[in-house]
């Protein structure tokens, strides 16, 4: 079995930053970048890419309860996997109520989804650097 390396040039506060959407980078603390889960969440936020979310990350915090709510809306039709990671970001992030189902993950993500979760595991292990 060969090992898997995640290397997605998410290694810096930096380059997080760069991957969040230009309206959600004034609310992020450096706090929030130190905090390995929650720099892990932002992580895979940042793949998500529709513009719901961006209103409930303010204040140096991610609001879970408003954007897990918003995924679990069938009437919205938002894609499954960004249902999904939605709910991943939200564990990552330590929301209690977050439903994450791995094997339901996996086969609903595509490859830049399924290295976003990957790469938010990662990040949750070691963290990003200054």
């Amino acid at each position: 079995m060969s090992a898997l390396t995640i290397d997605s040039g998410v290694d810096t506060h930096a380059d997080l930053l760069g991957l969040l959407p230009a309206e959600v980078r004034p609310h992020i603390t450096p706090r929030m970048l130190n905090t390995a889960t929650t720099a892990a969440a932002l992580r895979v936020l940042a793949n998500v890419h529709l513009s719901e979310w961006h209103a409930h990350v303010r204040n140096g915090r991610i609001y879970w309860q408003p954007i897990v709510t918003w995924a679990r809306d069938r009437s919205r039709r938002l894609p499954n996997e960004y249902r999904v990671c939605l709910e991943i970001a939200a564990s990552l992030g330590g929301y209690p109520h977050a439903h994450v189902n791995l094997l339901y993950a996996v086969q609903v993500t595509s490859g830049n989804s399924f290295l976003a979760v990957l790469d938010g595991l990662r990040i949750a292990k070691q963290g990003v650097s200054k």
